[in-house]
C-alpha cells in the first residue's frame, strides 16, 4: 500500500485487491467513496464506481468481476466485461466483514 500511495498522487488506498487475469492491475478503495483501477504498466488510473462505506472487496476470477461489501449491508458486483455494477444481495443487519475461500467457492459474511 505504501508503494501504491506514493506512485499515484490521486490515490490513497484503504483496501486493495489484485486482478489476477487482467494484467498488472490493482483495484483500490480510498475510503472517500471511490473505487479505482490502477494499471501499473501504463500508470493509468480509472474510476470504476463511487460507493460509500466499502468494508471488503475481492476480484472474482470465475467471471472476472469485483465483489464489494458495504457496512450498510449491500453486496455489489462490478463486471469488467461491460463496466456495469449491480446490487446482488442485501444483508439487512449490515456487514462487518467479508472473506472468500482461496478457491472462491464460498464466501463468509460477519453481520452486525
Amino acid at each position: 500500500l505504501y508503494r501504491i500511495q506514493h506512485s499515484y498522487d490521486v490515490v490513497s488506498p484503504r483496501l486493495m485487491t489484485q486482478c489476477e487475469f487482467q494484467g498488472n492491475i490493482s483495484i483500490v478503495y480510498d475510503g472517500s467513496g471511490y473505487v479505482r483501477s490502477l494499471n501499473h504498466d501504463t500508470g493509468e488510473v480509472k474510476e470504476l464506481l463511487v460507493q460509500q462505506d466499502v468494508i471488503a472487496m475481492e476480484f472474482i476470477q470465475l467471471n472476472e468481476s469485483l465483489c464489494l461489501a458495504t457496512k450498510s449491508g449491500e453486496i455489489i458486483q462490478y463486471s469488467f466485461s461491460d463496466e456495469t455494477f449491480e446490487v446482488v444481495g442485501i444483508v439487512s443487519d449490515g456487514i462487518e466483514a467479508m472473506k472468500w475461500s482461496p478457491d472462491q467457492e464460498l464466501v463468509v459474511f460477519v453481520t452486525k
